[in-house]
Order: C-alpha cells, then sequence, then structure tokens
C-alpha cells in the first residue's frame, strides 16, 4: 500500500501525482467497465475522466475508448461526493481540487454520467 499511495498519491494536489502527470502525456484512454463493479464509485476513476476532460481527450476523437458492461448497481446520475477511496485523505484533497476549478463538480458529474 506505502508503494501505491507513493506512486500514485495526491500529496498536497492531485494535479501533480503521478498519476495525473503520467496521464497528460497519454493520447487515448481506455475504460476497461466490469459487470461487478460501477467504476465510477471510486474517485480516482472519476478523476481520470475529470484529468482526461481537462486534456481535452474526451472531447478528441477517438480520444475515449470505452470497453465493456457497465456494472455494479450503476444509479443513473453520477455524484462524486459519495465516490469511495482507499484513502480518505485523497477523496478529500480530489473533491476539493474539482470544486476549486471552473468545470466544477457539476460538470464532472455530468461527464463521468455520459461517459459511464
Amino acid at each position: 500500500p506505502e508503494l501505491v499511495a507513493i506512486q500514485v498519491g495526491a500529496g498536497e494536489d492531485p494535479s501533480k501525482a503521478p498519476f495525473t502527470k503520467v496521464l497528460e502525456q497519454a493520447d487515448k484512454i481506455l475504460v476497461v467497465r466490469n459487470q461487478d463493479v460501477d467504476i465510477y464509485g471510486r474517485i480516482w476513476c472519476c478523476w481520470e475522466m475529470f484529468v482526461a476532460y481537462q486534456f481535452n481527450l474526451i472531447q478528441k476523437p477517438g480520444g475515449l475508448m470505452v470497453v465493456g458492461s457497465p456494472g455494479g448497481a450503476a444509479t443513473p446520475q453520477i455524484d462524486i461526493s459519495v465516490a469511495e477511496a482507499s484513502n480518505a485523505e485523497d477523496k478529500r484533497k480530489i473533491l476539493q481540487y474539482i470544486r476549486s476549478q471552473r468545470q466544477g463538480e457539476e460538470s464532472v458529474n455530468r461527464i463521468v454520467t455520459e461517459v459511464r
């Protein structure tokens, strides 16, 4: 868990996390859904969509690929404020960052709901 925290961890600013830095360089993003779990019930998956949107991957033709069936007890509308995280501090920092941006939480909820 400590190694994962170092590689993915939000630190003080999730936009500077190693995970985010890798996404900044991506040309495409692949979302692999499964029937057992609604991945957008996880805060890091929601963060990934937020970052992909910020870097125009979602808007870019072919920039977002989605495979698999939506899973879990999917709700019609995503609310990232109730998304889960293994680390509560990561969730707090991610939500704080998203809420401070022009797109904001409602935009992320809409984007994630559409992608899902």
